[in-house]
């Protein structure tokens, strides 16, 4: 009999099911169910592809007021995952009588490899708070189902519930089976709670060594302990919504932990956190960074008042900020300011070393330890003095106070550190930085990242970020190429002389950063810009205005140092003057017209070859001049356009949109996907002609699938030859709110001669945050 497909031998079957699954939309989940129900072989083959992945989304509140009935399907998950065939431990073998042998537990949460719970309606989430019953019930669940996870890469608690303690055990527990198999856990992303939502005890407070009141003791029975400390070594790390010290401390270890392998950093401090004291930056000598005895108890030991700051404490265990050592001979130099970044000790031993250059370095740690060296007070918002657009060379300078660690001998300990003498620092090599609502310490991101590898840099309302733009500046100027200068010979030896006026070509540049994003742009992180990276190597830039920093950039700045020069190599481009919900508001067009696109800009956009997302506001009136130049985008997949100033009063966004697709019906190489105008989101569908309007696969034009790894890797740089935009679309457009807000138009007829094209039709859909980098950055938030 001629071979069918279910003759081949598992292996085929098992290779040639991946690669369906990797390359077509038979990733689905209700298709490999499907599939799993058709022969047993197929079962076992689909079964590790079915649980790989365990998401949970949850309906968008503005889907409708739909009531909860039953069991949800997180419940459900759980339940699953949880029962495994060892729980019910020895028993007799099943009668010989029975002809089904009944199979008890399962073994699927083997096969998972990303756990993710998302965000939710607050009023759904809150009743899974781990104070309450269904959060301890729910947290209970996720313990056993994590312990039982052995190829688990990847955890992801986004639900602002807070997470039990039994959670970190179970994730702590991945490395340390008898079996000796590699943990492969390497990510973690925590969004954490508001913890003073209940209420507690009253506190018991303790004094530390110099008498100063401590948090109470209940700090430690405040949150769930031990948490981030015990988990093993990780590649990725994103932490939001901290509004404890405890948490800090507990990064402290872990970033010690994971020292050789982390990449990626993201750290979050909630609002309600924002002025407690461990989020300024302290200096002096009656502050620490952390406990090196015991890290995890340090807010009860110092206190909540830490050594720089968040950063302070979180570097703690790899950076002894106190080891600070002048250098005198270096060439970077910083202008006399009021910054309480600098503390006021550091900024005395560097007068005292230039004044004289005969002192040791042991003398410059006595004079950091000296009486003159008081509390300074924590660090408010940056300002810009006067002398900071005066040039280096006719401005008063101190020597940069650079942080390096000292020799392991008795003359370089300063008196002031009680401390124990700590290992040699440490360098982070961060590809991925990112940080909201954090008091930048200047000293600390210079000595403790690898700048030379960091490739994404995210800072929100960040403060202190001018003089770190400033710092970087100096400490990483471009340095003329050895190939590009001559020695002249003369009486008095060989000068090395430039033979011209040296351009960018002509120079070398140390920075690789190729993603920026921030709300905070300014004069100093232009010129940063200009003179620090080489020219066409930032793949997107995302530029937000924040009402608590207002601007002075005009968009000429951004375009002359930053769009037309890198005007190449740029993928993703978001220039927004606006804030979200401020559409309707009086004076509206005022705020945006700051950063709107003008004809020239519009125009220069089809210079840009590589663009595929693009964001800014544009004048009602440049529309259709926008339109004509549209064709030249041949790339472009995302358009957003947050506002339309001189917009009518019976603006539509879906008549804009309309206008969109029928550039692209008249243009079959354009791949835009996702139109996005004001408060509303389109997608561009195509489908074969003839098919109903029903089809469920309908993709976005020019829509490549990508493998589920891609997808993990959201946030991160892109990869040059995928698209990883539209990753796994139909596991999240076939949610009911999704199509409860979609309608269809007309079919768009565009086909040419006798040969009939797709035919196109619009969708209003939710934001795609997921799968659109510019409708993520759009909030201003990680």
């Amino acid at each position: 009999r001629p071979r069918q497909l279910l003759d081949l031998p598992v292996e085929i079957l098992n290779a040639i099911l991946k690669e369906a699954c990797r390359f077509t939309a038979l990733n689905h989940t209700n298709d490999l169910t499907s599939l799993a129900l058709c022969h047993s072989t197929l079962h076992t083959l689909a079964i590790p592809l079915i649980y790989s992945r365990f998401d949970i989304v949850w309906p968008d509140n503005a889907s409708g007021p739909e009531p909860r009935a039953g069991v949800d399907a997180l419940t459900y998950g759980l339940s699953t995952l949880v029962m495994a065939e060892e729980i019910f431990g020895s028993r007799r073998n099943q009668s010989m009588e029975q002809r089904v042998k009944r199979r008890r537990g399962n073994h699927f949460a083997s096969f998972t490899k990303k756990f993710s719970l998302g965000n939710g309606p607050p009023d759904w989430c809150s009743d899974y708070l781990i104070t309450r019953e269904a959060g301890k019930m729910l947290g209970t669940l996720v313990a056993l189902a994590i312990a039982r996870m052995r190829s688990l890469e990847s955890f992801t608690w986004d639900m602002p519930t807070g997470v039990l303690s039994a959670v970190w055990d179970s994730l702590s527990s991945l490395d340390d089976h008898e079996d000796n198999r590699p943990c492969r856990l390497e990510r973690v992303a925590v969004r954490w709670h508001d913890n003073y939502a209940d209420p507690h005890s009253p506190p018991v407070h303790t004094r530390d060594r110099a008498g100063n009141l401590n948090p109470p003791l209940s700090a430690i029975n405040h949150v769930e302990n031990p948490s981030f400390s015990i988990l093993p070594a990780l590649k990725s790390l994103s932490v939001l919504d901290i509004d404890e010290v405890q948490y800090l401390d507990e990064l402290s270890v872990l970033i010690h932990r994971s020292v050789d392998k982390l990449r990626e950093l993201r750290i979050g401090i909630a609002s309600l956190a924002k002025h407690k004291e461990f989020n300024f930056v302290w200096e002096g000598d009656n502050f620490e960074q952390v406990d090196q005895a015991n890290p995890v108890m340090s807010c009860i030991t110092i206190g909540e008042k830490r050594l720089g700051g968040i950063l302070g404490t979180l570097t703690g265990m790899i950076y002894d900020l106190r080891s600070a050592d002048p250098q005198t001979g270096r060439r970077n130099r910083l202008r006399r300011r009021s910054n309480a970044t600098i503390g006021t000790s550091q900024v005395n031993s560097d007068l005292n070393g230039i004044s004289s250059s005969s002192d040791t370095s042991s003398a410059a740690a006595a004079n950091i330890g000296s009486p003159d060296s008081e509390t300074v007070a924590p660090s408010t918002t940056s300002t810009a003095s006067s002398e900071d657009d005066v040039d280096d060379e006719t401005s008063t300078i101190v020597e940069h106070v650079q942080a390096t660690p000292k020799a392991s001998s008795p003359d370089s300990t300063p008196p002031g550190n009680l401390r124990k003498q700590t290992s040699p620092s440490r360098k982070l090599s961060l590809e991925t930085f990112e940080l909201e609502d954090v008091q930048l310490s200047v000293p600390i991101m210079l000595n403790v990242i690898d700048w030379s590898v960091l490739t994404t840099l995210t800072l929100l309302r960040c403060l202190n970020h001018e003089h770190l733009w400033k710092a970087l500046r100096r400490q990483f100027p471009s340095d003329p190429s050895p190939t590009k200068q001559r020695y002249v010979s003369g009486t008095t030896g060989q000068i090395l002389q430039p033979t011209r006026k040296l351009s960018s070509s002509d120079k070398t540049f140390k920075l690789n950063l190729k993603h920026i994003h921030t709300d905070t742009v300014s004069h100093s992180l232009i010129s940063f810009i200009k003179e620090t990276l080489r020219p066409n190597s930032l793949e997107s830039v995302f530029f937000l205005h924040s009402s608590s920093d207002p601007t002075s950039v005009s968009l000429d700045a951004i375009f002359n140092g930053v769009i037309r020069r890198h005007r190449i190599s740029l993928r993703k481009l978001l220039v927004d003057s606006g804030e979200r919900g401020s559409e309707s508001l009086p004076g509206a067009s005022v705020i945006w017209r700051q950063w709107m696109f003008n004809r020239e800009t519009i125009k220069f956009l089809g210079k840009m070859p590589c663009l595929k997302e693009l964001g800014a506001a544009l004048d009602s009136r440049d529309w259709h001049f926008f339109l004509q130049h549209l064709p030249s985008l041949a790339k472009l997949r995302s358009l957003y356009i947050p506002y339309l100033v001189n917009y009518s009063q019976g603006f539509d966004a879906r008549e804009y949109a309309l206008q969109v697709v029928d550039i692209v019906a008249l243009r079959p190489e354009l791949e835009i996907c996702y139109v996005g105008i004001m408060k509303k989101c389109f997608e561009v569908l195509e489908q074969k002609p003839g098919s109903g309007n029903t089809n469920r696969d309908g993709r976005g034009i020019g829509d490549d699938s990508a493998s589920e790894e891609e997808d993990d890797d959201e946030g991160s740089a892109d990869e040059d030859g995928s698209d990883a935009d539209n990753d796994d679309d139909d596991d999240s457009e076939g949610t009911d709110s999704d199509m409860s807000d979609s309608y269809e138009d007309s079919d768009l007829d565009s086909s040419a001669d006798e040969k009939e094209l797709p035919a196109l039709r619009l969708r209003e859909i939710l934001y795609y945050d997921d799968k659109v980098s510019i409708f993520k950055a759009r909030h201003g938030r990680l």
